[in-house]
């Protein structure tokens, strides 16, 4: 066949619509509409699973994407209670362990807070020799 073609000296073609505007119910739409890409589908269904999960969470109503967000309430509740009364469990044993002495878990905090201070002191200072000009408000 493509020789019988190379004979007829007919060359290959192809045809193929190119959009350039979409009508639907008196509207004109510009056919840039058609560019999306499956990064963009994706962002829209994370979007959508979000409000549907909010939606669910603010309606006490259980869907699956609201599960992981319940079972956290829950065990944050479970720990709460466990941090209230004498019952144990061990996953609330770190939270006893911070609350009864926080000091050992605060070990680089004081090296931290002393830099923070000292800049706050260099710059009361600065901001203190700037400030008095001899003038008021209004310069009198």
């Amino acid at each position: 066949q493509a020789a019988l073609l190379q004979k007829l000296n007919i060359q290959p073609f192809f045809y193929g619509l190119s959009i350039s505007s979409i009508y639907d119910n008196g509207s004109l739409i510009d056919a840039k509409v058609l560019d999306l890409t499956d990064d963009d589908f994706a962002g829209m269904m994370a979007e959508g699973i979000a409000n549907l999960t909010a939606l669910s969470l603010g309606a006490s109503y259980p869907t699956l994407p609201a599960v992981p967000h319940l079972i956290t309430a829950a065990f944050k509740n479970l720990v709460g209670v466990c941090l209230e009364t004498e019952y144990s469990i061990p996953a609330a044993e770190a939270a006893k362990a911070y609350l009864a002495n926080p000091e050992a878990f605060a070990v680089a905090a004081p090296a931290a807070a002393t830099k923070a201070e000292e800049k706050s002191e260099k710059s009361e200072s600065e901001n203190s020799e700037s400030e008095d000009m001899g003038m008021g408000l209004f310069g009198f």
